[in-house]
């Protein structure tokens, strides 16, 4: 079968690594700056779907303080049900996204947003999220293109607020004095507005240390995601029947060692099979909570029939 492998790059070219690197070493007043969150419909790039894009570009003045630009935002039809709980986090329910652009129509006028800038540069709040799913949209779409360099505030933030209890952005931004308007509950965990306080977020790294580099700050490189690629994977041969309950929608359990419940035998449906970070994983809706949850392939110790005993198992590790 083939599968999409999402990896983050280790290995560039001299010359790739050095254009990338260059920004890092110029003065922060010198750059573009586009602060990016996406609201996705789960954790796994290329398999779940990316629900709304907000970004807003900025610059920087000699004292650090923030020259607002145009902002970004967009609410995108992931093409598949939300969970009830992914609504809950996110306040995006499918009723919102129904008549919203797809992913395909709202990637050719994100880029041109963000590369209007010279020398621009992503920032995110846990930045390896965000870029991966936007080089898995980029990759299914058979857009080759690099996305700007991306640097995480979440590794600026520890790096440079070391006395902040939490690390999450809306602690973060309650620690450093944000203002009750600013952090109205009822938009948090929307992306534009996400973005506009990890942008917020960056500037204050700046201002508290007086630094004038990403550089200084702690950003030596790039958070990279390569654009995806398809891969042939052998599937272990004790995990085919799986294919077989994919393919026709059937529901099995699991005897799976790890995760909240530690070892024990879950109903699921499985979705499909992917890998990550050279892992193989199942992907499937948990039937006890009905949450799409991704299970390790090595931990799946047997698979049954949805219908039996836990007599017999249809898969069981050699």
């Amino acid at each position: 079968m083939i599968f999409p492998d999402f990896w983050i790059q280790g290995a560039l070219l001299p010359d790739v690594w050095q254009a990338l690197l260059v920004p890092f070493t110029q003065p922060l007043e010198a750059l573009s700056f586009v602060s990016i969150d996406l609201e996705t419909t789960g954790l796994v790039p290329g398999f779940d779907a990316i629900t709304e894009i907000g970004a807003a570009r900025f610059s920087l003045r000699a004292d650090g303080a923030v020259i607002p630009g145009e902002t970004f935002s967009e609410l995108v039809n992931p093409e598949r049900p939300i969970s009830p709980k992914v609504s809950e986090i996110t306040g995006i329910h499918d009723e919102m996204v129904r008549d919203a652009r797809t992913i395909e129509a709202v990637i050719p006028a994100l880029l041109d947003y963000l590369f209007e800038g010279e020398h621009t540069v992503l920032l995110a709040h846990n930045a390896r999220f965000d870029v991966s799913f936007l080089s898995a949209a980029l990759g299914r779409l058979g857009i080759e293109r690099e996305l700007p360099p991306a640097v995480c505030t979440v590794a600026l933030a520890k790096r440079n607020l070391p006395d902040a209890p939490r690390y999450g952005l809306e602690s973060l931004m309650r620690w450093i004095g944000a203002d009750r308007v600013e952090m109205n509950e009822s938009v948090h965990h929307r992306a534009l507005p996400d973005a506009l306080h990890a942008r917020n977020l960056f500037a204050h790294c700046v201002q508290v240390t007086g630094h004038r580099t990403l550089d200084a700050l702690g950003a030596k490189r790039a958070v990279i995601a390569s654009v995806s690629t398809e891969e042939v994977i052998e599937v272990p041969e004790h995990m085919a029947p799986l294919e077989t309950a994919i393919d026709q929608g059937l529901d099995v359990d699991l005897n799976y060692q790890g995760g909240s419940k530690g070892r024990s035998r879950r109903p699921v449906r499985p979705l499909a099979l992917f890998m990550q970070n050279a892992t193989l994983y199942l992907r499937a809706t948990c039937l006890v909570d009905l949450q799409d949850k991704s299970f390790r392939a090595d931990r799946i110790r047997a698979v049954h029939p949805s219908d039996s005993d836990g007599e017999g198992p249809i898969v069981r590790e050699d």
